[in-house]
């Protein structure tokens, strides 16, 4: 028996050039092998056991579409993987502005005759109609809208050639690394969200002693952050869209073996270092919680654990969901190239690794923007940048929401499935709302859009 599996464009879109021009749908055999054994060690999972966990590329991205997504349901991160500078763009999934709720109107007196209008076949005059009156729900300002929490960027003082540079999304550990050698020194990069320590981890590694040299900075495109910069780490805060939306904090510990970091010019100045760590944690007050008391919380469950300890408790947790399933459909010729060539090359030939390759991708995509007790994965997952989001990363759910969650119960997802189950349920209070406003009917409905606000 063949089940068919289509990963949704909407969680998909938000890392689409790493996978340009695949429009591949999956045939699973109904008899799935097992997966890899879930007790091996983290330094098992940077090998190249898995040849269809290791989306590849040899280049830094060029832009945010070409950057690589981690996430732990709540808190997300797209690793560009620069060798000048690193941006990682932060996602925390219930930061979102509230510029009001939508209104119901009452379209008792029209429906009538909508209604007679599309039995005489009149469909526009029926659309046209229905849109001015019975969805005439405007939000004053504009809709509610999915924001960015900003980004870290880590400017590098090296120079020199660059080679041997590559740039993986580990699907298996849910991580980026990134690997070059510069001037006969390999650098080396980890990045990793982790569900169990809730915190973004990035670490940088270079052979030999003092070899990390470069500036941190924290930023946002919104108005009016506070921004604290000190020789332990940097602060920032806001409440966004000039104060209708939620309060945020966000909190980035450097940590570092040898060497020297100050503060110079807003920016943190690394000088000589042999190894870097940087932690970063945020929260919002969208539940009612004090931000600032979350992320010092979120802090000090940090305090004594090593960079080896998150890494290990990341990647059990992660693996029990990834493990559950594995698919194996042969292997193939271009197994050992980057994904860019794969793409190219599968418009001409098959490819069963590249196939195999992308349905562990919609897998990692589901784990990494739907967990239990967060919101449920929005029109991009959680990964998006910038204030004003196409369709304002809200959920569409006349059918793009449901497409997130298709893979949900055919890959042993249900967890990653109750975020969405709760939301719809939180939804029947407003929908009982429209219902009775609206049409003058008992029971609950809702239109093509809602928000986290369960508008």
């Amino acid at each position: 028996m063949i089940a068919v599996v289509r990963l949704s464009t909407e969680i998909f879109n938000a890392t689409k050039s790493s996978f340009k021009r695949l429009a591949i749908r999956f045939l699973i055999p109904a008899a799935l092998l097992p997966a890899c054994a879930p007790d091996r060690g983290s330094e098992a999972c940077w090998s190249n056991e898995c040849l269809h966990c290791r989306v590849w590329l040899d280049e830094p991205a060029g832009n945010w579409n070409e950057a690589f997504p981690v996430g732990n349901g709540r808190l997300g991160a797209m690793v560009f993987g620069g060798v000048e500078e690193e941006r990682l763009q932060l996602n925390e999934s219930s930061l979102w502005s509230h510029r009001g709720s939508y209104r119901d109107m009452d379209g008792g007196e029209v429906i009538p005759e909508v209604r007679q209008l599309i039995f005489s076949g009149r469909y526009g005059e029926a659309e046209d109609l229905a849109a001015s009156t019975i969805m005439n729900r405007r939000l004053p300002g504009g809709t509610n809208a999915y924001q960015t929490l900003g980004n870290v960027h880590i400017e590098f003082a090296d120079s020199g050639r660059v080679t041997g540079y590559r740039r993986t999304l580990m699907l298996d550990s849910a991580m980026v690394r990134v690997v070059y050698t510069r001037d006969g020194v390999q650098f080396r990069r980890e990045v990793f969200s982790s569900a169990p320590d809730q915190v973004i981890v990035f670490r940088q590694t270079a052979g030999g002693k003092g070899n990390i040299n470069c500036r941190i900075g924290l930023d946002r495109p919104g108005m009016g952050e506070s921004i604290v910069v000190e020789p332990a780490g940097i602060v920032m805060k806001q409440h966004v869209a000039g104060g209708r939306g939620v309060r945020y904090e966000t909190r980035l510990q450097v940590m570092h073996e040898h060497g020297t970091v100050a503060v110079e010019d807003g920016m943190l100045v690394v000088k000589g270092v042999d190894a870097l760590e940087l932690r970063l944690v945020a929260a919002t007050d969208y539940s009612g919680d004090d931000p600032a008391a979350l992320c010092a919380a979120y802090q000090s469950a940090l305090d004594h654990k090593s960079f080896n300890e998150l890494l290990s408790a990341h990647v059990k947790e992660y693996r029990g969901y990834f493990d559950r399933v594995s698919l194996d459909l042969g292997s193939s010729g271009p197994d050992t190239l980057p994904v860019d060539d794969r793409l190219r090359l599968v418009e001409e030939s098959p490819d069963a690794g590249l196939e195999a390759m992308y349905f562990n991708f919609g897998r990692y995509l589901l784990i990494s923007s739907s967990r239990p007790g967060t919101l449920p994965a929005n029109l991009q997952g959680i990964w998006s940048e910038g204030l004003n989001p196409p369709w304002n990363c809200d959920y569409h759910i006349n059918i793009n929401t449901q497409m997130n969650y298709w893979p949900a119960e055919v890959t042993n997802l249900s967890e990653c499935h109750l975020p969405f189950l709760k939301f719809i349920g939180e939804l029947r209070e407003h929908g009982r709302e429209t219902a009775a406003l609206t049409y003058h009917c008992r029971g609950f409905t809702a239109h093509h859009t809602t928000d986290a606000w369960h508008n």
